[in-house]
């Protein structure tokens, strides 16, 4: 693979009133994690996944945020050193500590290269965006048999 540009994509806020619904789809280029990225105000999670590739990552903060028992699991690999383990979270709270490695930023990028190169398709449904909330029921209800897609309606 050579340096190859890449373009993000996504509903992006106009400004501060996007909780009323002003997003735009735009172009935009991602932020590098820092710690100070950080402002969880959530707390009592059953499951966090964490898709953060840095070893700056606030572990302790992430297990802080868990129920009694909950779990976080690990998906991103960081690439500028090893992640600090708490064990002390951990033991007082009964968390527990999982990860899954799908696949380096690389090997991904090398997968979607031979998909387009064989013309691999998804097995997908496509469903109304405006039909989100119905798509969430069908799902719970194991009504999916591929992965729903939400698509909007120009």
């Amino acid at each position: 693979m050579g340096s190859e540009e890449y373009k993000f994509e996504g509903w992006l806020a106009n400004d501060a009133s996007t909780v009323n619904g002003t997003m735009q789809w735009k172009e935009f280029k991602p932020k590098t994690w820092e710690e100070t990225d950080i402002d969880i105000k959530v707390t009592h999670c059953d499951l966090i996944l964490s898709t953060v590739s840095s070893s700056k990552i606030p572990l302790s903060q992430y297990v802080s945020l868990l129920k009694v028992d909950g779990t976080l699991i690990q998906l991103g690999n960081p690439d500028d050193g090893s992640l600090e383990f708490p064990a002390g979270a951990l033991i007082m709270d009964g968390a527990k500590l999982a990860g899954s490695f799908i696949a380096s930023p690389g090997n991904l990028r090398e997968m979607l290269v031979l998909a387009a190169e064989k013309q691999l398709k998804p097995w997908i449904e496509e469903r109304p965006m405006k039909d989100a909330n119905q798509v969430i029921v069908d799902m719970y209800n194991g009504k999916a048999r591929y992965r729903y897609v939400l698509v909007n309606e120009w």
